[in-house]
């Protein structure tokens, strides 16, 4: 890149400002974004999860929700420990969000492997349901992630 910042697709725990910021600091910019193609799950992704973590995979019919945050890849180097990438749970993924009506390549983390499907702690899923409300997510999208959770 010609830049020293890209865009981060987060979709999960790291919707919430508090959690994104503890994990990297601040950030240069925020949009709402949406990935179409791909769908919301909570699986096991090794075996230290007690809880599902959230993770996208392909499905032609769906969208997920999120948010693009602006970082550094100093930033990302934060977050691939966080996300677990050495230890083989989470790897970089490169994906185009739509972001203000533009579509946006981006970068996101998706599971190595799904070990089973397995549902999120309420404390794992109220950060990701603030960190929707904090960015101006209607109650439908919301429900929408709670409904998933729910059947997972």
């Amino acid at each position: 890149m010609t830049s020293d910042k890209e865009w981060y697709f987060a979709y999960g725990s790291n919707l919430k400002k508090e959690r994104l910021r503890c994990r990297v600091g601040e950030w240069k910019k925020e949009q709402k974004a949406s990935l179409r193609g791909y769908i919301l799950t909570f699986a096991k992704g090794y075996d230290g999860h007690t809880s599902g973590k959230a993770n996208i995979k392909s499905n032609s019919n769906s969208e997920v929700k999120g948010i693009v945050y602006l970082i550094t890849e100093k930033q990302f180097c934060k977050l691939d420990a966080c996300e677990g990438v050495c230890k083989g749970v989470y790897r970089r993924t490169p994906v185009t969000v739509e972001s203000e009506g533009k579509s946006v390549p981006a970068t996101t983390y998706t599971m190595v492997k799904e070990i089973c499907p397995l549902k999120p702690s309420a404390d794992y899923l109220d950060l990701i349901l603030e960190g929707l409300r904090e960015h101006g997510y209607d109650e439908n999208s919301i429900e929408e992630v709670r409904r998933i959770a729910s059947n997972t």
